[in-house]
């Protein structure tokens, strides 16, 4: 068996046990407590907007960056000269892709929350206990989460460290202080975008985005940079992630008319996977084939098919 194919096996082994280490209100939570501890915020399902709670299980790579965070602890933990007689423990859940599960999620690391409740049959009184300190936090993915949660986390000095969350605003150290990151802000991303459309000497071009502090920032600095390289905006819109697929529709008829007004073919997708597959459909429906050439964020850019799976002729021509 190749190397890629253990991993992910391994992948879907750990998915399953994490499924059944615990539950908090039926969202998932992972945790081995030690004399430190370190808090961990990642999306393993996704959020299902008509029930109202998690959805379906995201892709394997959701659970891989919760299994490196976990992996990493193990290993500091097992290496005696870093960390002599301390051992390092976690606390991780499941923020289901969604910013305000994101936020209450975060308010389990806060002091006020981190209470234990033990109930005793023989003695009706439940016995309060405190639960360990976190010393700092993961996570979460998306940049709109990372926003509300190092505001909240950092009313009780708790540092917070994301490992996806790209939007310009978050390099306000002033505002964020105890926000840090291990991936580059979007304005290097929205710079990497313009090369390609100088590459190709495409001119006019799409640009639409999620309605979150991720695609909106991106936009921003797009419509500042852009005029700069000669490069015209000639269409740009804003769509929320709660909004109808009609919504959707709608921008693939407006972008087709883009199309014939201003030869636009370039379309910069700014939005997480989810988005973008809801954006694929759309143009599928509405026989788009083979129209647009399609440039992705990070946000759907790095999951190989997935967003297209299922809609391949409407994607046909993406970069990423």
């Amino acid at each position: 068996m190749k190397y890629h194919d253990s991993f992910n096996l391994l992948g879907v082994i750990l998915a399953t046990i994490s499924l059944i280490i615990g539950h908090t209100e039926g969202y998932l939570n992972y945790s081995n407590h030690g004399d430190l501890n370190i808090g961990g915020l990642f999306p393993l399902h996704f959020y299902n907007e008509r029930g109202r709670e998690c959805g379906q299980l995201r892709e394997i790579g959701s659970l891989r960056r919760l299994e490196a965070m976990v992996f990493a602890i193990e290993n500091i933990n097992q290496n005696s000269s870093v960390l002599n007689n301390i051992t390092l423990g976690y606390e991780i859940y499941d923020t289901c892709s969604y910013l305000a599960e994101s936020l209450k999620q975060s308010l389990n690391f806060i002091p006020p929350y981190r209470k234990s409740i033990t109930c005793n049959c023989d003695n009706p009184i439940a016995d309060h206990g405190e639960l360990p300190r976190i010393l700092g936090v993961v996570g979460p993915q998306r940049s709109s989460s990372s926003v509300q949660s190092t505001i909240l986390l950092g009313l009780y000095d708790i540092p917070q460290v994301s490992y996806l969350s790209t939007s310009d605003e978050l390099s306000n150290d002033e505002r964020y202080p105890y926000f840090l990151r291990t991936v580059p802000p979007d304005s290097f991303q929205v710079k990497a975008m313009i090369d390609i459309l100088k590459m190709y000497n495409w001119k006019y071009v799409a640009f639409i985005n999620s309605d979150d502090t991720y695609g909106k920032s991106a936009q921003q600095e797009f419509r500042l940079t852009a005029p700069l390289e000669d490069i015209c905006l000639a269409f740009a819109r804003t769509i929320s992630e709660s909004a109808e697929d009609a919504r959707f529709k709608d921008i693939i008829t407006e972008l087709e008319q883009a199309q014939r007004e201003s030869h636009v073919t370039s379309v910069i997708l700014f939005m997480q996977v989810e988005m973008a597959r809801r954006i694929f459909a759309a143009a599928t429906e509405e026989g788009a084939m083979r129209q647009f050439i399609w440039i992705g964020s990070d946000g759907w850019g790095n999951y190989d098919m997935q967003p297209v799976q299922g809609y391949e002729e409407a994607a046909l021509g993406k970069a990423f």
